[in-house]
């Protein structure tokens, strides 16, 4: 009898422990099937986050190729807005706000020669809308963006030609300044980077060609590069750049550009 119900405890007691065991079993199995659907999710998130990464990476790179490749071209506009456009920047320089009716009147130019101008510095935002107390559509220069533009047009000039340009001090005019700038942009944005090529060698008509320059701005660029003593030459069809008068005329170029730089500051 002790036997039997002996037997009958270790069956019950068996069978309480594979109830157990199965009650636990079965949480664990759930748990482990939300475990692995949290993990897929996961890994579905994962994959998500890393295929959105890389196409912003892609799109970063395409931006700043694409800012590169259209570097040249934003310099050129830069300078045009700077200087040409019958010195439009220089007036407006001096101007708390002005109108494009006041640009017709005081520098005798066309309305649309006007308009060009105020698209092309609002594009790049040296100018800002404002009104009157009348409420007249006016302008007026955005003075750090114009410090901003000032600065990379510096550095980009002194990058071209490689040479360190400490500089110069002395007292200078703004109409000075804006006659030095013209003439070394003059010297420096027909070739840019190519310039750097001609320092302390001979060269000829056809180098000048090959790196990019030829026609009457060829013609133009040599008269000037003679009469800035940045090269002399040597035979009828034989120039040397001089790399200390080319130094010396860097320095007075970065001393007009601290020159308009400060009147901005004003």
């Amino acid at each position: 009898m002790f036997d039997y119900v002996l037997s009958l405890l270790v069956l019950g007691i068996i069978g309480m422990i594979l109830i157990i065991h199965l009650f636990f079993s079965r949480d664990y199995l759930l748990e482990r099937r939300i475990l692995e659907r949290a993990s897929k999710a996961d890994i579905v998130r994962y994959n998500h986050l890393r295929v959105a990464r890389k196409l912003s990476e892609l799109k970063t790179k395409k931006t700043k190729l694409s800012k590169h490749a259209s570097g040249e071209a934003d310099l050129d506009k830069l300078v045009m807005t700077l200087l040409g456009y019958g010195g439009i920047f220089r007036f407006v320089l001096t101007k708390k706000v002005f109108s494009p009716r006041e640009l017709v009147v005081e520098l005798g130019l066309t309305m649309d020669t006007i308009r060009k101008w105020i698209n092309n510095a609002s594009e790049m935002e040296m100018i800002e809308k404002t009104r009157s107390v009348h409420g007249v559509l006016l302008y007026q220069l955005n003075k750090r963006v114009v410090a901003d533009h000032l600065d990379l047009l510096r550095n980009s000039i002194i990058d071209f030609v490689e040479i360190r340009a400490e500089g110069a001090r002395g007292e200078i005019s703004l109409e000075e300044a804006f006659n030095t700038i013209r003439e070394a942009l003059a010297i420096i944005m027909p070739l840019k980077e190519n310039l750097r090529q001609l320092i302390n060698t001979r060269f000829n008509i056809s180098d000048l060609e090959r790196l990019g320059i030829s026609g009457p701005a060829l013609n133009r660029w040599l008269d000037d590069a003679e009469r800035l003593n940045i090269i002399r030459r040597e035979s009828e069809n034989a120039y040397v750049l001089n790399s200390d008068n080319l130094r010396d005329f860097l320095q007075r170029f970065n001393l007009s550009m601290s020159k308009i730089l400060q009147y901005i500051s004003k």
